[in-house]
């Protein structure tokens, strides 16, 4: 990489375009050369239209009149779906399976319809991994690429812009203790950057500056226009009860409604803090950091330090850059707010970022491939020139001819052989689904199967006898509910071969209780004449069980056959048990699989 070579970072927020040109120190550095932005013109109610910010991009470009440079640039976080996953420890060659799987869980959209990159962060503990997911659709994407594209230069990082001021901020502040947070306050929305050692945690807030221009239009009967330069003529946040309104009424009021917006915003703030120590482990902030274009309001700094209790102060993202002398200094110190997201693109160029996420369009992937390819086929045409001058010349335009062809069909067999991936990853999956829908059926079938035998085996119970232990059983023997292959060795012509052929199966319940060994009014009376009545009970229970419509096969003719099958306990005359242990042992019409 040429040290010499201008770096040209583009920001594309909601509603303005800023870019910066840097250039990387002899001591690996950055070095900001200049500094402009654009607003896009629409409405505020419309989205970014393409061609207001095609405009907004080569106005902002143009002010640095360079012709070739290393280009970044990012996408604003409201259009970016961001989530952070937990992954269970696993082999490093199943971790991008497992991605792709959780990103197809949780991102909203069609995975083939999305730009999407990941990156693993470290865990809480030894056996988890935190993992970011970044998604954004792909329509959006190509949009904001063409408005760069557009101008003649080629992108080649695409980055979240919470994401890149999460760079720009551990640039800055390398070292930090305990945790920091980020407000970055846009205009449609205010990212919150949580960072601490061995965590990061970006939510996405939408309350920001464009929420106080509402605000103010609807207290003030204001067209939004009016309102916003209102907002930025007059406006601050109001320091509450306590002090004194400013003499403008006008100004006095504006700041009651910003006040309003922030205390939103704050309530939302402290919900996020709470949500990340609870189910990030998170620590409290103990340092907020301000940032973005909203954040430049009077006082801002005061009503979080109140509300927050941790101290305050604005984020400096060029803090560790260095200023050309030729800049406009001042105006340098009142944008510098607005450039956390610049200094991160640049930073990325630098060295190792804490946070790498590209979400480069393939469009473009293929295009800075064929022109690193191109850039290779030169050096080797004007190397083979200078070595063997005007008589290979012909053959060396031969060979770029055929490398630019060869290219475009390696591409396009590229692209085929995508496709079939894809179609295989869509066949595996379609019948890996299948299996669980038909494994989920089953599983329901039998557990109504379950109630139904328990409520079968409760209205056959009766008076004077109760269950004390039902015990399901496969071909005679206890089941603990978990399946036991069942593998054969089957001869196919020469070849031996093990083969699944099923799994344990539920076949027969065992049935223990007690009856009562005597009739009540019999004992009341003082009766000796024990036994009877309880034998008869047990024996009517099993004549209901295997009655019309019972599940199990068992007859009446195998118990009497087989004494096993059927025992209780009779009481001697004279003796007194107050309950005598019957057990029947059943075989069930239909068995029921255990499911692995």
């Amino acid at each position: 990489m040429k040290k010499t070579t201008p770096l040209l970072c583009i920001d594309i927020g909601s509603f303005y375009v800023r870019a910066a040109v840097f250039q990387i120190t002899d001591s690996l550095g950055l070095k900001l050369l200049g500094y402009a932005e654009n607003e896009i013109e629409q409405p505020f109610s419309q989205e970014i239209a393409p061609n207001s910010l095609r405009e907004a991009v080569r106005k902002t470009v143009n002010a640095f009149r360079i012709k070739s440079a290393r280009v970044a640039c990012s996408v604003s976080g409201q259009l970016v779906f961001t989530r952070i996953v937990r992954l269970p420890s696993t082999a490093q060659n199943q971790i991008s399976k497992m991605v792709r799987f959780e990103a197809q869980q949780n991102v909203p959209f069609k995975i083939d319809e999305v730009v999407w990159d990941y990156q693993l962060l470290s865990g809480q503990t030894s056996s988890d991994i935190d993992c970011i997911i970044v998604a954004i659709k792909s329509e959006i994407l190509e949009q904001i690429n063409n408005a760069v594209v557009s101008c003649g230069y080629l992108p080649e990082i695409v980055d979240v812009a919470p994401l890149a001021v999460y760079n720009s901020m551990r640039f800055n502040y390398p070292s930090t203790e305990g945790c920091e947070l980020l407000i970055d306050i846009g205009a449609r929305s205010t990212q919150l950057i949580f960072s601490e050692v061995g965590r990061v945690f970006v939510r996405g807030v939408p309350i920001a500056g464009n929420h106080i221009t509402q605000a103010i239009s609807q207290d003030l009967k204001e067209n939004l226009q009016a309102s916003e330069l209102l907002k930025v003529g007059k406006g601050f946040v109001g320091l509450g009860g306590g002090y004194e309104d400013p003499p403008d009424i006008t100004a006095a009021r504006i700041s009651k409604i910003i006040r309003s917006v922030m205390t939103r915003l704050h309530a939302e703030i402290s919900r996020s803090i709470s949500f990340y120590r609870s189910q990030h482990r998170g620590s409290f902030p103990t340092r907020v950091l301000l940032s973005g274009g909203s954040s430049s309001l009077s006082y801002m700094d005061l009503f979080f330090k109140e509300k927050l209790t941790s101290p305050v102060e604005y984020f400096n993202p060029l803090r560790n850059v260095e200023v050309d002398p030729s800049l406009d200094v001042e105006s340098i110190r009142l944008s510098a707010h607005k450039m956390g997201c610049l200094v991160g693109l640049a930073t990325r160029f630098v060295s190792p970022a804490p946070i790498e996420i590209n979400l480069l369009p393939v469009s473009t992937k293929n295009r800075l491939e064929a022109k690193r390819r191109s850039a290779i086929l030169a050096v080797t045409a004007v190397t083979l020139t200078l070595a063997f001058a005007v008589p290979v010349f012909s053959n060396i335009m031969e060979h770029l001819a055929l490398s630019s062809e060869l290219g475009s069909v390696t591409a396009e067999l590229t692209k085929r052989k995508e496709l079939l991936t894809r179609l295989v990853e869509l066949e595996n999956k379609f019948q890996n689904l299948t299996d669980e829908a038909q494994q989920i059926r089953q599983l329901i079938s039998d557990k109504q199967r379950w109630k139904d035998l328990l409520m079968y085996l409760n209205d056959k119970a009766v008076v004077g006898m109760w269950i004390t232990k039902i015990q399901p059983l496969t071909n005679g023997t206890p089941s603990d509910f978990f399946p036991r292959k069942i593998i054969e060795t089957r001869t196919v012509g020469t070849r031996t071969q093990q083969i699944e052929t099923g799994a344990d199966k539920i076949n027969g319940l065992f049935i223990q209780g007690f009856y009562e060994s005597y009739d009540m009014a019999d004992v009341v009376e003082g009766s000796t004449a024990l036994g009877a009545t309880g034998e008869s009970r047990a024996a009517e229970f099993v004549n209901n069980l295997l009655g019309e419509g019972s599940p199990f096969s068992t007859t009446l003719e195998e118990i009497e056959k087989n004494p096993n099958r059927f025992t209780r306990t009779v009481d001697n005359v004279g003796n007194v048990n107050i309950a005598l242990p019957f057990t029947v042992t059943l075989d069930l019409q239909q068995p029921i699989k255990l499911l692995p």
